[in-house]
């Protein structure tokens, strides 16, 4: 490997709508899971469908063409599946787990600097959700901080 050579890291990649992609860190992805059911919290954002029920944990449920496309966009409903995501608060802290819509398969990639491009400039909340991007194929990929999905409080005016 010489110093412009980088490593390939592993990614999972979610298409969370049409012709939209976003990747998590492989670590991160814990589990895809049938959707249970939902229960609603009074003042809930548009983009958070609710709590469901995983592994003993009341864990929040994102659908991310709302938060993405902001909430005048059409959902694309409860899907059958959620993926199961895992962050932490802050280093040396315990994980804590969220979960998103998975209207599609999973996907593996593997992702290097050669891959990284600028931020799309008209999809501002993807400024405080990821912390890179990539090209795979023509479409710019965000690859999403779960820290940030799940710990912070996110608004479409971002």
């Amino acid at each position: 490997m010489t110093e412009v050579d980088t490593p390939a890291v592993p990614a999972r990649l979610l298409a969370y709508a049409p012709g939209h992609t976003v990747a998590f860190a492989q670590h991160c992805a814990v589990a895809l899971a049938e959707t249970p059911e939902i229960f609603e919290v009074p003042g809930q954002p548009a983009h958070c469908l609710g709590l469901i029920e995983w592994a003993g944990k009341l864990v929040p449920l994102i659908d991310l063409h709302l938060l993405i496309a902001g909430s005048t966009a059409l959902s694309t409903g409860v899907p059958g599946h959620v993926l199961i995501l895992s962050w932490q608060a802050e280093s040396g802290h315990a994980l804590q787990y969220g979960a998103v819509c998975a209207p599609s398969l999973v996907t593996g990639a593997l992702v290097s600097d050669a891959d990284r491009c600028e931020m799309p400039a008209d999809v501002p909340v993807l400024a405080t959700l990821a912390f890179a991007f990539f090209l795979r194929g023509d479409c710019v990929v965000p690859i999403i901080d779960t820290r940030r999905l799940f710990g912070t409080r996110i608004s479409q005016d971002s």
